[in-house]
């Protein structure tokens, strides 16, 4: 019944949250990206979603099965058969366990790997399908560091009145004024072929240097841009400081030593959250298992129960990432991050304690 209904819940919330997320990505089919192309992108966003989606979705799933056993009095049934409640509530424990070892396999492995894919395939796409990006009268991100505007954008690939922001180069910054020209995407990395036109640069000292040319090539690619879809080989190219957290794994946010203090408290922080938040799949299915057992069946029904159980969840989990802001800023945060979760576990092992001495007492 546990899992049954775990399935259904996971595929419903998910599905759902889904669903908004891939219309973001809803513009690449229209820029040229394949449905296979867009279905792999839609993919690649799933553990992130389920990292943060399966604790609540277990938890759900077992208030729901043990709802539909104590309202059909099962629960009664079983508890005044002698079954002690630790058994009765050991396959709601089980599934919930099982749950929380695959949430670990997200934390550590899939979540960051999934991210780093799905950025490296965004680059990827963008820089393959370049020509598709650039909007008439419209100042068109096309890498990190180039900007670019064009007046017109006639059929086959011929743009006019351009005008381009170079940054590639961190000491000269650059401005570039084309009649025309077109994006040759037939090459590795795309380039910019100009003609007719002016091309100004500051230097460091502050100097204007101004140069006409009658042709003039500029690629779209930036040293510290990975556009091939090979995890392995943006790594060795990506500087780990310069990615976001989600792609980093577990033993990099624990040793990477960040030259600014608030990084690094980030990182520890990122760090502990990918090891504490899949315990609460585990945490907050005991809470709502051991109140459950504290009151098997009502003929009232047990919408008090699941108020029980929504507001005792919804307070360790607003004070878990009251801790996890906080520890950003102050490292010693993190313990009362764990001493929470660990508050929730013996806090359900209280109330089921205490089921189970008055049911010895009677």
């Amino acid at each position: 019944n546990v899992l049954t209904s775990f399935l259904g819940v996971i595929f419903t919330i998910t599905g759902l949250v889904w669903l908004s997320q891939i219309m973001k990505l809803v513009f690449l089919i229209d820029r040229g990206v394949g449905f296979l192309g867009f279905l792999y992108l839609s993919i690649l966003i799933l553990p992130s979603l389920l990292f943060a989606i399966l604790p609540f979705a277990i938890t759900i799933a077992v208030i729901a099965s043990y709802n539909r056993l104590s309202y059909e009095r099962e629960l009664i049934i079983l508890s005044n058969s002698g079954i002690d409640a630790w058994n009765i509530i050991k396959p709601g424990l089980l599934v919930a366990g099982a749950v929380t070892i695959f949430s670990y396999f997200i934390s550590f492995y899939l979540l960051p790997s999934s991210t780093r894919l799905l950025k490296s395939n965004l680059k990827h796409f963008r820089s393959n399908y370049v020509v598709s990006l650039v909007q008439e009268k419209t100042f068109t991100n096309i890498s990190k560091d180039i900007i670019l505007y064009v007046d017109d954008k006639s059929p086959g690939n011929t743009l006019k009145g351009m005008i381009i922001f170079d940054d590639k180069d961190p000491n000269r910054k650059s401005v570039i004024f084309a009649q025309s020209g077109n994006i040759d995407s037939s090459t590795e990395h795309p380039t910019l072929n100009l003609k007719s036109g002016m091309k100004q640069e500051i230097d460091m000292d502050g100097k204007l240097i101004k140069l006409h040319y009658d042709t003039l090539s500029v690629s779209l690619h930036t040293e510290d841009s990975c556009d091939d879809t090979n995890s392995d080989k943006c790594n060795k190219i990506i500087d780990p400081l310069k990615r976001d957290l989600s792609e980093l794994y577990i033993n990099e946010l624990f040793t990477l030593a960040p030259p600014e203090e608030t990084q690094k408290l980030k990182l520890i922080a990122e760090a502990n959250q990918r090891v504490i938040w899949p315990l609460y799949a585990l945490a907050l299915s005991f809470l709502a298992l051991s109140i459950f057992m504290s009151k098997p069946y009502s003929r009232r029904g047990n919408a008090d129960i699941i108020y029980k159980i929504a507001l005792a969840g919804i307070f360790f989990i607003v004070l878990h990432f009251i801790c996890y802001n906080a520890a950003s800023k102050n490292i010693m945060m993190n313990i009362f991050c764990y001493m929470n979760v660990g508050l929730c576990f013996l806090f359900s092992y209280y109330i089921l304690n205490q089921t189970l001495n008055i049911k010895r007492a009677k």
